[in-house]
């Protein structure tokens, strides 16, 4: 867990800029700024940014795709659940869980959140929002384990009493693909 800082999100943000002119959502050309409205655009459209510009953690982009499945780009920080498998709040630092080797263990409520969010998404069609919503409210997901050289970085966030928690979370730039059966 690296400390997050305004150069590791600058460096975080240069893959997810790749990704998404990779997937024709937006064009990369000789203009920065031009490339960085195309960006702030998909994002307020796909719900990463809020009115203000703010962006919010744990946020993705959906990615189009011409199969029954689909995938998602995360957009933002994606951080560790503060509450643990009884609901009891993590003391700071939040970590995610891990396997004995070390792999990150995101629980199967962390993908029905993500297809909850999905299912407002007016990118999305339709029929994947309400696939998205019906599995949010009624699927079991599995936890799913991710590969032992996922980085990830420490979001340190001041409470209104002024308290200082460390959260670890997963650096944007990944995707996630998901596949029915």
């Amino acid at each position: 867990m690296i400390p997050w800082t305004q150069d590791i999100g600058n460096q975080a943000f240069l893959p997810v800029m790749q990704l998404l002119a990779e997937h024709g959502l937006i064009e990369v050309g000789t203009d920065p700024e031009a490339a960085a409205d195309e960006v702030e655009r998909v994002f307020r459209d796909h719900g990463v940014l809020n009115a203000a510009g703010d962006a919010y953690l744990g946020k993705c982009v959906l990615l189009p795709s011409s199969d029954r499945g689909f995938s998602l780009l995360i957009a933002t920080p994606c951080q560790a659940d503060e509450y643990d498998s009884s609901l009891h709040r993590k003391p700071s630092p939040v970590t995610f869980d891990r396997t004995a080797e070390d792999r990150i263990i995101l629980p199967g409520r962390w993908l029905l959140a993500l297809l909850e969010d999905l299912a407002r998404n007016p990118q999305a069609s339709n029929e994947l929002r309400a696939d998205a919503l019906n599995i949010s409210r009624r699927g079991e997901v599995a936890p799913i384990v991710l590969p032992v050289d996922m980085e990830t970085v420490a979001l340190r966030v001041i409470g209104k009493d002024g308290s200082v928690t460390t959260i670890e979370a997963l650096l944007p730039g990944s995707i996630i693909s998901v596949t029915p059966k």
